[in-house]
């Protein structure tokens, strides 16, 4: 047998003479090898007297005698061969029938991305208004430009539109990536929300390129930027716009102004700081859009009786957990008799409300008496006939020899 290196092939053949081939059952190098370890086995032609069998493995290749049976070469796998064999199983997940379980799970993925993709595109674009009076780039001198990643912005963009054109603008609305400047455009609006942390939306991902390329005219831009002030990178995209503008030499409208949460009160104040600018009546009167709202049909209902003449609880707290302060361990209960305030905190024991602020009553106690609901607190007191105030007190409490501890609600 003759060993190879990684970078010979072999240059055998089979022996010559007219004895028949050995059946491969016979043959010693195949009888070695595990079925798992089998990559290919080529059979001698019939035609090739001289052929011989081929046989490769994972630890390498061999070369057999058709007639003698004997081992003609071997040559061990090398590193790279086993890397080529590693990553055809990653990918064909040949010989291992999880894996390739689990890649046909994933091709069938692919369509299922494309659907799901079409369909959110379908809805940016059916979030996306359709603007009226919307004239061609050249004949408006009022541009506006467009990044929302949800659609929300653009209604905002077209509450301006409408208010300019009704101004007596020629206005075009179009997507911030599209950004370009008209010969007749006197005034251009960027209105930008914020993807992510301080990201572009998807579709604005090269406005910035593409105002850096533009040359600055004389149309005086300004930037609205729409975000959430819970986030560190608020209206950061919008800010990124800004500069961009400022660095090409656009001349300002008016400052950076940033929209928190789509408020349409800020929205109509920058509005009036718009007109000021104008020099003429601009009112922003933007209406956040109705969410659509689906019909329920009552299927069943069960009444219980007698529930409305029960005792029912109000909702005070029950019993004081450990580390509380306040509450009491009893839970007061609105009988069929009403009861005022006072005498409800009597039969409560309810110490936290009743006792004075210097025998040690907390400002946490005294606020959770004064939030309690009003279930315990009706016009007219049964108890002792008394109108109850319209709001009850915790504040200090009197005590007489005759009658029990009273609280200034009564």
């Amino acid at each position: 047998m003759v060993t190879l290196d990684a970078d010979h092939e072999p240059e055998v053949v089979s022996s010559a003479g007219n004895a028949p081939d050995r059946p491969a059952a016979t043959l010693a190098l195949l009888q070695g090898i595990a079925v798992r370890e089998l990559v290919k086995l080529n059979f001698p032609a019939a035609a090739d007297a001289e052929d011989t069998w081929q046989v490769g493995t994972t630890r390498g290749q061999g070369w057999i005698d058709r007639r003698s049976g004997a081992t003609l070469a071997w040559r061990d796998a090398s590193s790279a061969q086993r890397i080529n064999d590693w990553a055809m199983l990653l990918h064909t997940g040949e010989g291992a029938w999880l894996w390739a379980l689990a890649l046909g799970l994933a091709g069938l993925s692919i369509p299922l991305f494309w659907v799901t993709g079409l369909r959110l595109w379908w809805q940016a674009r059916r979030l996306r208004p359709r603007i009226r009076a919307n004239s061609t780039l050249a004949q408006a001198d009022t541009l506006i430009f467009v990044a929302s990643e949800n659609g929300s912005t653009w209604g905002f963009a077209q509450t301006l539109h409408t208010a300019l054109v009704r101004a007596g603008h020629r206005v075009h609305t179009n997507a911030l990536e599209h950004f370009a400047a008209g010969a007749v455009a006197r005034q251009i609006f960027v209105l930008a929300a914020t993807y992510g942390d301080g990201q572009a939306p998807a579709h604005a991902a090269p406005a910035l390129e593409r105002i850096a390329g533009t040359p600055a005219g004389a149309a005086r831009v300004s930037v609205l930027g729409f975000g959430d002030r819970q986030f560190r990178a608020f209206c950061a995209y919008a800010e990124a716009l800004a500069d961009a503008l400022d660095s090409q030499g656009w001349p300002t409208l008016l400052p950076l102004a940033r929209i928190h949460q789509q408020s349409t009160q800020e929205f109509a104040r920058w509005g009036e700081q718009l007109a000021q600018a104008l020099g003429e009546p601009v009112v922003l009167d933007h209406r956040l859009p109705v969410p659509r709202t689906t019909t329920l049909q009552l299927v069943s209902r069960q009444d219980y009786p007698g529930a409305a003449s029960r005792r029912q609880s109000c909702a005070l707290p029950g019993p004081r957990q450990a580390g509380s302060i306040g509450w009491p361990g009893a839970r007061c209960r609105a009988s069929s008799r009403a009861t005022c305030w006072a005498c409800c905190r009597r039969a409560m024991r309810h110490h936290a409300c009743i006792r004075s602020p210097r025998a040690g009553a907390t400002a946490s106690s005294r606020s959770a008496c004064a939030g309690a609901p009003t279930a315990c607190a009706p016009t007219t007191c049964t108890h002792c006939g008394r109108a109850r105030r319209s709001r009850p007190s915790c504040g200090p409490t009197r005590r007489s020899r005759s009658s029990p501890r009273v609280g200034r609600s009564c």
